[in-house]
Order: C-alpha cells, then sequence, then structure tokens
C-alpha cells in the first residue's frame, strides 16, 4: 500500500481491515499514523485492545482519551470498556476465551518490534501462546519488523509507505 504525502494510515482503513487475517503485521515508517488509526476502531464503534510497550506511551497517547481504559502497574483492566489499552505484561494474563465472549472485535500489538526484545523475555512466550490461542484477529503494528515472522510464519504481512517530500539539508 503506498500513502501520497498528505495521507495516512486512517485514510485506508477500511482497505486494510479488508486484508486482515488471523494474525496480520503492518510494516509502516515512524509518523503514519499507526496509534491514531488504531483508536479511530474506537471511534468507529469497534472494541479493541491495544498491546503498548510502555507505561509512558499508554499515558501520552491514550490516557487523556475518553473513549480508552487503560491497564498498567497495579490497575486492572476494565474489560467492559470499548477502547483498552495494556502495557505488554497486563496482556499476558488476559484469557483468550473471556476475550471472545467480552466481544473483542481486534487485537492491536503497537510497537510489535519491541516484544522482543531482552527486557520481555520472562513474558514472551507466554503473549506468544496467548497470540496464537486467540480466535480474535491479532495486528502487528511497527516500522521495523524484527521477528514476528519468525513466531507467526502465516501471518498477513502488510507494508506501508509514504511519499516524503521532506529535503535533508546538509549544510
Amino acid at each position: 500500500f503506498h500513502l501520497t504525502s498528505n495521507q495516512y494510515l486512517g485514510h485506508i482503513k477500511n482497505t486494510l481491515k479488508q486484508n486482515f487475517k488471523k494474525i496480520t503485521l503492518i510494516e509502516a515508517g515512524a509518523g503514519l499514523g499507526k496509534t491514531e488509526m488504531i483508536k479511530s476502531f474506537v471511534k468507529d464503534g469497534d472494541k479493541v485492545i491495544m498491546v503498548m510497550p510502555f507505561t509512558s506511551t499508554i499515558k501520552s497517547k491514550v490516557e487523556q482519551d475518553k473513549d480508552w481504559a487503560f491497564s498498567y502497574a497495579n490497575k486492572k483492566p476494565d474489560l467492559d470498556a470499548r477502547g483498552l489499552a495494556l502495557t505488554v505484561d497486563k496482556f499476558s494474563h488476559l484469557n483468550p476465551m473471556d476475550l471472545k465472549i467480552l466481544g473483542f472485535k481486534y487485537i492491536f500489538i503497537d510497537e510489535s518490534h519491541l516484544l522482543f526484545m531482552s527486557e520481555y523475555r520472562p513474558v514472551m512466550a507466554k503473549v506468544i501462546e496467548l497470540i496464537r490461542q486467540l480466535e480474535i484477529p491479532v495486528i502487528f503494528t511497527t516500522g521495523t519488523p524484527v521477528a514476528e515472522s519468525i513466531f507467526f510464519p502465516d501471518l498477513q504481512y502488510i507494508k506501508v509507505t509514504k511519499d516524503d517530500t521532506r529535503e535533508k539539508d546538509f549544510s
């Protein structure tokens, strides 16, 4: 997929949705609107979980949004919320059948390349197994895929590029 210089992922969201499989990887560079596109699913009425790598990311991108509940540290997840942002460790404790029964339509793993970093090793195996058990579509989003296709070889891979009209000044 290709975006013009004035487009973001939200502009092609419906086309992307038509290409979602059980597990999908969207590769899109920095600033193309990955997180904002995910948030727009909730605005459209979908029940969504967004797994984010850091508490600071949740605080800066989701915590002030009235459409979203969030869970990190000792805050329990509100599984009745339409939009639920979780850290990786909180996500690792969820039950796949509960998520289906509760009506979640999509699970997004934002900045998915970070899942494969050493700091997540204690929960990585549990998260990978949880993703494999889910009947809900899981969508990885990242600008730099690392090991997603190694752990999930049947994933649907979508690469999104964008016209870049910026000029670099090396003077």
